[in-house]
């Protein structure tokens, strides 16, 4: 028995492209609705696109840092990101540094008694600090863990 779509091609748009051609068109630093960048995309195509696929590209080239999205009533409005902005790095803007710590020598908390009834998930609690390590009690996937950290010297 053949294969009914045996003869059907999937059809390439590519619509990342097309975007970025119709927000380079735009002008430096200008911001365009989805609608406009839709409309803008398809007629520099040459064809339809469809708008699903420009709203998918969107989303990634948002996601890749190659654009910006503001809302702007019901609808985002897009706009380049400038090439300095693209080279940062993902994530917290700074990183905690850890010096050495001063000493803080507390007595051990026991979990059965007054110190630890429950422990959110994901939730560390401090069990002992002394001069050589210190220990911690963690919620890790609904399991309590418990590690000894060497401090650092």
């Amino acid at each position: 028995m053949a294969n009914r779509r045996a003869g059907k091609t999937r059809v390439r748009h590519n619509p990342r492209k097309w975007t970025l051609q119709a927000l380079q068109s735009a002008g430096d630093g200008a911001a365009m609705p989805t609608s406009a960048i839709i409309a803008r995309a398809s007629k520099l195509s040459g064809s339809k696109i469809p708008y699903y696929s420009v709203y998918q590209a969107l989303r990634t080239l948002v996601r890749n840092r190659r654009l910006a999205a503001q809302r702007k009533g019901r609808e985002l409005v897009y706009r380049l990101v400038t090439s300095a902005k693209v080279g940062r790095p993902r994530g917290p803007s700074r990183v905690a540094v850890i010096t050495k710590a001063p000493v803080v020598v507390r007595e051990s908390v026991s979990l059965t008694a007054t110190g630890l009834h429950k422990i959110a998930p994901g939730e560390i609690a401090l069990l002992h600090v002394s001069e050589s390590h210190v220990e911690t009690a963690a919620n890790i996937d609904g399991k309590l863990v418990l590690k000894r950290h060497p401090r650092p010297n």
